[in-house]
């Protein structure tokens, strides 16, 4: 499979950078305790890690290395010290695979960029995670190895052909109390309010990131054109006056609207990236601000 970046110098490069970027930043974890397998983050229950939370009476069978006798001394009662546990946040990842992102190689390596990024800090941190590749047409696929840091091609995702405009993000089996990452450009017709209370299921938390082109916010059409579109792959004659570029321009603008909108009553992280910029700069200017990924301390 050849790589999109054309030669290996530039493949090698690409990686570099984006693990220097994994190992500057991080998901947004730290706002709060999470479930999950044994780890290294706080978590909700009663453990063993070495953060003390409460007290409890003794009860036998209970193990004694944690009798709190300063405690006992204080009461004459035995008393167990209690811990909360320590636990390794779940990372729920889902990309879309619908043929809007691979529009162009800009968007598509933007894409794979964005992904190879979470997973790479995740990663760093030892976060449990899972990967599924969705697309538009209602179809998703878990994905063993997501092979993200190849940087290759968003084909290697494929989860088949289908025309149902929907991504079924309520399809995934998102497990109770994980971070739900979506990278996706969110141009399909779904209600925001809908899809990012699937997002929240099972008491989750989600962060959305939204690779864009300028082309799409601000295409340059004009005249007798002949339109393509990339899902469907339904062709049709248009003529394109100003005006129209002026309507398309503002219902794409509302469109994202509705999304930031629906994202702030979520409390959902969402940052649209720009696929344009330098990946570091877009990070700096869109990403971090939005809360997306926080810097690493």
């Amino acid at each position: 499979m050849n790589s999109l970046l054309g030669d290996e110098g530039r493949l090698l490069q690409k990686k570099k950078e984006i693990a220097f970027l994994s190992e500057q930043i991080t998901l947004p974890f730290h706002s709060r305790s999470w479930r999950g397998v044994s780890g290294v983050w706080q978590g909700r229950n009663q453990g063993s890690s070495i953060d003390f939370q409460d007290h409890r009476a003794y009860a036998p069978g209970d193990d004694p290395r944690h009798l709190d006798w300063a405690a006992y001394a204080r009461t004459n009662h035995y008393m167990m010290k209690l811990f909360r546990e320590e636990v390794s946040p779940r990372l729920d990842v889902v990309l879309d695979v619908s043929e809007s992102m691979r529009i162009t190689h800009e968007k598509e390596m933007r894409t794979l960029e964005l992904l190879a990024l979470v997973l790479g800090a995740a990663l760093n941190d030892g976060i449990n995670i899972r990967t599924y590749a969705a697309n538009s047409g209602g179809r998703w696929k878990f994905l063993e190895n997501p092979a993200a840091l190849g940087l290759q091609s968003l084909q290697q995702f494929d989860t088949g052909a289908s025309r149902d405009g929907r991504l079924p993000l309520m399809q995934i089996p998102w497990r109770a109390g994980s971070l739900r990452v979506l990278i996706s450009d969110l141009l399909f017709p779904q209600s925001p309010d809908a899809e990012l209370a699937s997002l929240m299921r099972e008491n989750g938390r989600a962060v959305v990131m939204a690779p864009y082109l300028l082309s799409e916010a601000q295409p340059d059409w004009h005249g007798n054109l002949e339109l393509h579109d990339c899902e469907t792959k339904e062709v049709r004659q248009q003529r394109v006056e100003p005006f129209g570029l002026v309507r398309y321009a503002k219902s794409y603008r509302r469109h994202f609207e509705l999304w930031q909108e629906a994202a702030r009553r979520h409390s959902i992280p969402l940052a649209r990236i720009s696929c344009e910029l330098a990946l570091g700069l877009a990070l700096r200017q869109q990403a971090l601000p939005a809360g997306v990924f926080n810097v690493r301390h």
